[in-house]
């Protein structure tokens, strides 16, 4: 993500906008592989009653090339299409084609009313696609084709029009990049800066897309914050070890007659131990299932409740997930079972 980092009122801040003559001088810089702006509107997709409101992002041509993904229907906006006066042409989000289109592969070539403008759609954005941001998007825009209707001045270079991202050339370091990319815009906004309307401080600023790792992030590093979350499940978890490791033993005690009298037919301790340990892997991955289900009923809710501008059309159980929830299930019945199948063993044969 570009930022600029200038003066406002006596202090430095930092804000990841610019200008679109700005984008166009930055997108020369060697220092990067490519280069994006991305503008934000809401918009009334329809008209009448069944008009609807729709998070809509204007996009340049090189977007979503630059992010690397490919559509699953039609084709994405491309540099042909954003040009002035160019075709209006959109393309739709998965959650929208399967809502408004019931999933129809014929949705390629549909139109959709603006209000400026009627949009024919072209492509179809995979699932759980939205940009640069983790916030829903219906729509995506060619930048030149749809800013001018919603006051974008495209041509000054004293108005912010959107947030530029880009891609580094292989081997290109931070700093180089940005020096290049300051030099760059100072050398363009000359003539604001000898009328006093661009500061001659300013300088760009890169930073990674994720807000939390750019310079506008809080003093609280979402590192720390996981680390704080993963030290606090594992505590919880070792409680809970704990608990079962007790209610384990207790059980033993019960039935220490039983293993007492296995061990005077001659059972050996080694599979007495190995079919307690079965026991308890059971319990703990029965347990592990149900915390997984619990986990991907409950995920929406409380995704709504406590981020509702996040959309969470990705499935919250993965395999990754899967496998690591295996994996601590199998240390769990280990941590509790070891021990009291252990001890077990270790009871005298009962007196006749």
């Amino acid at each position: 993500m570009v930022h600029e980092w200038s003066p406002l009122d006596g202090d430095f801040t930092t804000f990841p906008a610019i200008s679109f003559p700005d984008y166009l001088d930055l997108s020369t810089a060697r220092g990067f592989s490519s280069t994006a702006v991305i503008a934000r509107e809401v918009m009334a997709v329809g008209h009448g009653m069944g008009a609807s409101q729709r998070q809509v992002e204007m996009v340049t041509g090189s977007f979503f090339s630059l992010l690397g993904v490919s559509p699953i229907l039609g084709r994405f906006v491309g540099p042909d299409d954003d040009i002035s006066g160019g075709a209006r042409v959109a393309v739709i989000s998965h959650g929208m084609w399967q809502s408004e289109f019931g999933g129809a592969a014929s949705v390629v070539g549909e139109t959709l009313d603006l209000g400026h403008a009627t949009y024919t759609i072209i492509g179809v954005a995979p699932r759980g696609f939205t940009g640069v941001d983790l916030g829903s998007i219906d729509l995506w825009l060619p930048f030149q084709v749809a800013a001018p209707y919603f006051g974008r001045q495209i041509e000054n270079r004293s108005r912010y029009i959107g947030a530029a991202i880009g891609r580094l050339q292989t081997n290109v370091a931070v700093p180089a990049a940005e020096e290049e990319a300051t030099a760059l815009l100072n050398n363009a906004r000359e003539g604001e800066i000898a009328q006093g309307r661009s500061d001659p401080d300013a300088r760009v600023v890169l930073a990674p897309l994720i807000a939390a790792r750019g310079p506008t992030a809080s003093e609280v590093d979402e590192v720390d914050v996981a680390l704080w979350l993963g030290g606090i499940s594992l505590l919880v978890l070792l409680i809970a070890c704990a608990n079962i490791a007790n209610l384990l033993l207790a059980r033993a005690a019960v039935q220490r007659r039983e293993v007492g009298v296995r061990l005077a037919l001659g059972c050996s301790r080694t599979r007495i131990v190995g079919e307690l340990l079965v026991e308890t892997l059971l319990l703990a991955f029965f347990a592990a299932g149900a915390a997984a289900l619990v986990s991907r009923w409950g995920a929406a809710a409380v995704g709504g409740l406590l981020l509702p501008a996040v959309m969470w059309d990705i499935p919250s159980i993965q395999a990754r997930v899967a496998l690591v929830a295996g994996g601590l299930a199998l240390l769990a019945a280990l941590l509790a079972g070891l021990l009291p199948a252990i001890r077990s063993t270790r009871l005298d044969s009962p007196r006749s």
